[in-house]
Parts: structure tokens; sequence; C-alpha cells
């Protein structure tokens, strides 16, 4: 029998990349097996692939038809899989065409009752509210990931077009300044959390737990019961204080030019 945990993982991330990959300034594959979009901007995320569902003895031969493209392009892709999204088929085929094989811990936790985190009294973590506060949150995002200023302007207008009822996005601040940042993405019942980082300068003091645990309170008030997350090594603690627990491994599969 599925595990319905593995299952909110892969659902809401997939839920969550379906609606990235209609934004108007990505072009989207017509094809009904998979979902592939990509852009003129040298960035994985906006060049990607995801929710593979090829016939059974196909998957080598649609791996390759659909990865082609892409390497032509010559721009960073990324290939997200799941355990039923040929994962296992998937590895040997992406690998022995260049791309770099990543496992990211798939966590879950029931969610039941608020946590209302506590703070120094020189931090302050609240949701966003105008397009002015979420590009502030976005910006910390971008920091946070070291993503690539050439790419800055199309993650601002990606995350402005994904704002809506589904989207939680929050902003921490240490003495005034935006160090800090998460997003919640609601579909049904569960909540996935995205893009959680604090900038260097302000580690070690609760800002990672203190943004978490406001997206999980946001998602509860909103009926979210339960939260999925793809932790990082630097976050598995954290996570797992606060109930998450690991449930599968999703694939990425990354290709970057040299």
């Amino acid at each position: 029998m599925p595990d319905a945990r593995v299952a909110a993982v892969e659902d809401n991330l997939e839920h969550f990349l379906r609606t990235v990959s209609q934004a108007p300034m990505l072009e989207r594959g017509p094809d009904d097996d998979v979902v592939c979009w990509w852009s003129g901007h040298p960035d994985p995320i906006l060049n990607a692939i995801t929710a593979a569902r090829f016939g059974v003895g196909d998957v080598e031969r649609r791996a390759r038809e659909v990865v082609g493209p892409y390497l032509d392009r010559g721009l960073p892709f990324m290939w997200w899989s799941a355990p039923s999204g040929h994962a296992v088929e998937l590895a040997p085929v992406l690998t022995g065409l260049g791309l770099v094989h990543l496992e990211i811990p798939g966590m879950y936790v029931e969610m039941r009752s608020p946590i209302r985190p506590r703070l120094d009294d020189r931090a302050v973590v609240r949701q966003v509210a105008g397009v002015a506060d979420l590009h502030e949150s976005c910006a910390v995002m971008l920091e946070g990931f070291e993503i690539p200023s050439e790419v800055h302007e199309p993650y601002l207008d990606l995350i402005t077009l994904l704002d809506g009822d589904a989207l939680v996005q929050v902003t921490a601040w240490w003495e005034g300044d935006p160090v800090g940042c998460g997003t919640a993405w609601i579909s049904g019942d569960t909540a996935g959390l995205y893009n959680i980082t604090t900038l260097e300068r302000a580690r070690r003091r609760g800002i990672g737990r203190a943004v978490t645990a406001t997206l999980m309170d946001a998602a509860l008030a909103r009926g979210a019961r339960r939260a999925i997350l793809h932790a990082s090594d630097a976050g598995l603690a954290v996570y797992r204080r606060l109930g998450f627990e690991t449930v599968c491994q999703v694939p990425q599969f990354l290709w970057l030019p040299e």
C-alpha cells in the first residue's frame, strides 16, 4: 500500500512546479507524459523537467528525447524526479548524459496546534503583504542561495506571479535588517515548505527555526494539516526538532555546462 506521507511530498512538489511552469516568461513543452519548461536565462529552476509518467519500457527513450533539446540549448537545467516518477530507471540514463544525481531528504510532519516560536527581542518574523515586501523577501532568498545576479529579475517576476491564496511568504529581520525568509505552498491539506534560508551573518540565532515554525502556523491557520519539505544538511536537525521525519529521498538531476 502506498505511503501517504511520501505521496504528500511528491504531490505538493508536483503541484508547485506545475504552477511555476505556467509563468508567462517560460516556454512550456507540449507533452502529456512530462512537464517541461525553459527560458533564455542560465538557471536550472528556469529550465526544468518534472512529473514524468512514461509508459512501461519507454523510460530511456523518452528521457533521451526530453533531455536532448536542453543539452542543445547549453543552459543549466534540472530534472526533479520522485519515487513514483521513474527515479530508479532515470538515474543511469541521466547520469550517463552528464547530469549530476542528488538525493534530497523528503520530510513530513502532522500539524495539530500552532508552535508560536519565541525569538530574541532583536528579531521579528512575519508574513509579507504587498509586492514590495514580497520582493524584499525574494531578495533575501536570492542572496541566501547565492543565485547569480543575472537571473534576479526573472525570479522576482516569478514569485510575484505565484502570489495568491496558495502562497505564504515570510521574512525575518534581525535588528531591522532582513536576514531570513521562507515559502509555503498549500495544495489541499498539505503545506510544502520551500526556499527557507538565513543569511550567514544572522545564523545560529534561531531564525531558521522561527521562519519554519511561522510558515507552519500560517499554513495551519489556512486549513493545512500536514507539512512537507526537502531538507538541506544544515537544516536537518532544526526540522527534526520541529517534528519532521524523513520519509523518502527526492532525486534531483542537475546539468551545469562548463
